[in-house]
């Protein structure tokens, strides 16, 4: 998929172009090029139930790496131990409350599950998380 944006130029003067140019040769005449960009409404994404209260959205990935949203409902947890590999996993909290091990992570909390590691997440309020599985 190829996607094609406008930049206005009229407020930028011909020096200050020049420069984001140089430093972005994708910037050419007022146009800015994106290539290769697949777009997502996350929440038009189909859903997989996981077990009660919990879903998951399998995001447009490559190289094998895998991309996810994950929401769990209030009061649910995560319905088995989730096992990682030797690759672990990356987890950001979208919205909502994650509760790991006695501890509860807020929206912007970032959390990096070793090789090996297993938890079961759970929520208090809801939670929308996002995930990365590297290949």
């Amino acid at each position: 998929m190829r996607a094609w944006a406008r930049h206005a130029n009229h407020s930028r003067t011909p020096g200050q172009l020049a420069i984001a140019t140089a430093v972005h040769p994708q910037i050419t005449h007022g146009a800015i090029i994106m290539r290769n960009i697949d777009r997502t409404n996350i929440d038009s994404t189909p859903m997989v139930r996981i077990g009660p209260g919990c879903t998951r959205r399998d995001l447009p990935h490559f190289n094998g790496n895998r991309a996810w949203i994950v929401d769990i409902e209030p009061g649910c947890s995560w319905p088995f131990a989730d096992q990682h590999d030797e690759k672990g996993e990356l987890v950001l909290v979208l919205s909502g409350d994650l509760m790991e091990d006695g501890e509860t992570f807020g929206p912007g909390s970032y959390l990096l599950y070793g090789p090996g590691s297993s938890h079961t997440p759970s929520t208090r309020h809801g939670v929308r998380l996002f995930g990365l599985n590297a290949a």
